[in-house]
């Protein structure tokens, strides 16, 4: 059996869900869970999303199919068991786990003949219908309060980081409007930011997913609920966080990756956030209070986001300085005196690079990744932190 991978928990929402023991400890529920991706999800679903339906009625793993289940309850927590006779290519497939103290996370060991013990980790899955909704704003911070105000605290040191809004603060400091234009792009639907949420309640939800599309409109966006919008192709189809709605706000409790688009002059940049969170109010009408914030690896600032950004600029030089003639006072006069350091009249991604206002600012300030690339840490900062706001209205998100 295979379901979405679409799945969370919020611990500090879910303990009226937790089994209250009098006396005598009283089994965790159970319910369907998504494994966590790894050697365990694999063993039982071939490479791909990994269900388990647990209740002391029977379990279903994967692609196993259903068999016999126990659930006790102990003072340590509820012990899970479970035995297939087969699974695939695997023999006398068995699983123990034993649930977290609010009953929303199994944390155990698969194991068969011939194979090891794998561990996983399966937590309680997202259900419910699709609530669509779009940015009728994207706010981007312009002075140093509003980018701590609008950050997250990515790597749990107790402080909130937002580098890549410390930078967008020195950008608007520098005559340059990139709230103006980040506004033009969303009310003319040049940047579309679709949220899709799947709760059961839009009130109050423990299990919660929290997608985020790169969408595309015909024409100009009235944001009264009546907006037909599609995906835009090429854009990541698998971009969530998880978490748990609280009478009516959402947060974070599993980071994901999200895609996001800004106009910081001329054209939309896609910058992809590892790591991402979500905080806002939210109801049928829509949601406020919007944050967004995550992580840009470094490599991807100077690979991606510079040449990117270097493009962007040149096209409001070219609008505003003809014939190497700037208008004075202009954005465009602002950009090449600021970047264009061999004054040619363009400006590269080296440039950018190297300009000491922006190595100044734009510098990494969280570790995300180990020696080899890979998710871990190896006290090396990687990657620069980025929080920006938003708020939403409902829309029709036609999802082929």
């Amino acid at each position: 059996m295979q379901v979405s991978r679409l799945h969370t928990v919020a611990l500090a929402a879910l303990l009226a869900l937790a089994p209250v023991a009098h006396g005598k400890p009283v089994p965790c529920p159970g319910g369907l869970f998504t494994l966590d991706a790894g050697p365990a999800a694999d063993l039982v679903s071939g490479g791909g999303t990994a269900s388990l339906q647990l209740t002391s009625n029977g379990a279903d793993l994967g692609v196993c199919g259903p068999t016999a289940a126990h659930l006790r309850a102990r003072k340590t927590g509820t012990r899970a068991a479970a035995n297939w006779r087969g699974c695939g290519a695997l023999k006398k497939l068995r699983l123990r786990g034993v649930f977290d103290p609010l009953c929303v996370t199994v944390t155990g060991t698969l194991a068969a003949k011939h194979v090891a013990k794998t561990p996983f980790v399966a937590r309680a899955a997202a259900d419910g219908p699709f609530t669509d909704f779009v940015s009728n704003a994207i706010v981007l911070p312009t002075n140093a309060p509003m980018a701590h105000d609008l950050a997250f605290d990515l790597d749990g040191d107790g402080a909130v980081d937002n580098a890549f809004g410390n930078f967008l603060t020195v950008l608007g400091a520098q005559n340059l409007s990139v709230q103006s234009f980040m506004d033009g792009a969303v009310q003319t639907g040049s940047i579309v930011l679709v949220h899709r949420l799947q709760a059961n309640d839009l009130a109050t939800d423990p299990t919660v997913s929290w997608q985020v599309w790169l969408g595309q409109i015909g024409g100009t966006p009235k944001f009264d609920g009546t907006d037909l919008v599609t995906p835009l192709p090429g854009g990541p189809t698998d971009a969530a966080v998880f978490g748990a709605i609280t009478t009516g706000q959402f947060a974070t409790t599993v980071p994901g990756p999200v895609s996001i688009q800004l106009v910081l002059a001329s054209g939309p940049i896609r910058l992809d956030l590892h790591d991402a969170r979500i905080s806002a109010t939210v109801s049928s009408a829509g949601c406020g209070e919007g944050r967004l914030g995550g992580a840009l690896l470094a490599t991807d600032v100077q690979s991606v986001f510079l040449p990117a950004l270097a493009a962007d600029f040149q096209t409001v030089v070219e609008r505003d300085c003809p014939s190497a003639t700037c208008m004075p006072g202009s954005e465009g006069a602002a950009l090449e005196t600021l970047f264009d350091a061999d004054h040619d009249g363009t400006i590269t991604a080296s440039e950018l690079a190297t300009n000491t206002l922006i190595a100044t600012v734009l510098v990494p300030d969280l570790d995300l990744q180990d020696g080899a690339g890979h998710p871990g840490h190896d006290g090396v900062a990687d990657a620069l932190s980025l929080g920006i706001g938003f708020t939403c209205v409902p829309v029709v998100f036609n999802n082929p």
